[in-house]
């Protein structure tokens, strides 16, 4: 039985939310909703239901953090900045060089990116009436889903991981698709 309060649980890098319904890991298809997102393109993680209804759809990647005993600020390549900024921001960009404590490899320790989607009711409707994955990410964005694009990029400018490594965990196309993403 799933307790009627909320439970989160950290378990081998894997958030389980729990919440007086059923979680979906792995098996989307088995609700209509949970199987028009996927049919979308989502890629989905994790859903959340209550009464066979999504609430909340989770995506998340876990990449590696800048080792903080051998982290130097840096400036990446030209080429690099334009793949993920339109317009890039002024921050200052940092890796770890590489020292003892990492093997050398300048990153120790592990960080998540997330994208948190809470679903309300125009979502939902969108979502049975077979909207695709643009028309529905439009509407989430409008309404303050914050992409896990701009969740890791906002990673790299607090100085925690590298270009390098948020090109390494998300694809291409959702990297693409947020280049013009305001900073």
């Amino acid at each position: 039985l799933i307790p009627d309060d909320l439970t989160i649980k950290v378990l081998n890098d894997d958030i389980l939310l729990h919440s007086n319904g059923v979680i979906l890991d792995g098996f989307p298809r088995t609700i209509k909703q949970a199987k028009a997102l996927d049919d979308s393109g989502f890629v989905i993680d994790h859903v959340i239901l209550i009464d066979s209804s999504p609430d909340v759809i989770i995506h998340r990647a876990l990449t590696r953090r800048i080792c903080e005993k051998c982290k130097e600020e840096y400036t990446p390549s030209e080429e690099l900045i334009k793949e993920f900024y339109a317009h890039p921001p002024m921050v200052k960009y940092y890796h770890g060089k590489g020292c003892p404590a990492c093997n050398n490899t300048g990153y120790s320790a592990r960080i998540m990116f997330y994208e948190y989607w809470e679903l309300d009711d125009e979502d939902r409707n969108a979502i049975n009436e077979g909207k695709n994955k643009e028309a529905l990410e439009k509407g989430a964005i409008s309404r303050g889903m914050s992409p896990l694009v701009r969740d890791a990029l906002t990673k790299v400018h607090q100085g925690l991981t590298t270009l390098e490594e948020v090109k390494r965990v998300i694809p291409f196309n959702q990297i693409k698709k947020f280049r013009n993403l305001k900073w």
